[in-house]
């Protein structure tokens, strides 16, 4: 993805919006994320993230409730599931977190133990 990439979400909260991708991947660790490690030691998981800003300033890209949401790129490609966003101090806009969607589509075949190995969305051929 390139900068000010136009990307769509519907989400439980904020219904339909439009976000652009920002060129930042940042690493992320939260501690809300230790019920997801892969060994059961219950250390957080780094994972590797996607950031979108809302392309109006005045309309949030996402908010609590919408997390889970797919997001879409202009040509109606996933790019990633929704994993979180926060408003950063003395801005106006907010941040969202999208973890790509083949991250996502690992984590599925590997928490099965492989015995996932083809994942496709609805109408896919």
């Amino acid at each position: 993805m390139e900068k000010c990439d136009c990307v769509y979400k519907v989400g439980a909260s904020t219904k339909c919006t439009i976000g652009e991708f920002d060129k930042l991947r940042p690493d992320c660790v939260t501690k809300e994320s230790r019920y997801m490690d892969m060994d059961g030691t219950g250390v957080a998981v780094e994972s590797d993230e996607f950031m979108f800003i809302s392309e109006d300033l005045d309309v949030p890209f996402a908010r609590l409730g919408d997390s889970g949401s797919i997001v879409w790129d202009t040509h109606g490609n996933a790019v990633g599931l929704l994993f979180r966003g926060q408003r950063p101090n003395q801005t106006r806009g907010w941040c969202v977190y999208v973890t790509p969607i083949e991250d996502v589509f690992e984590s599925i075949k590997a928490k099965s133990g492989n015995k996932i190995q083809e994942i496709r969305f609805l109408g896919e051929p």
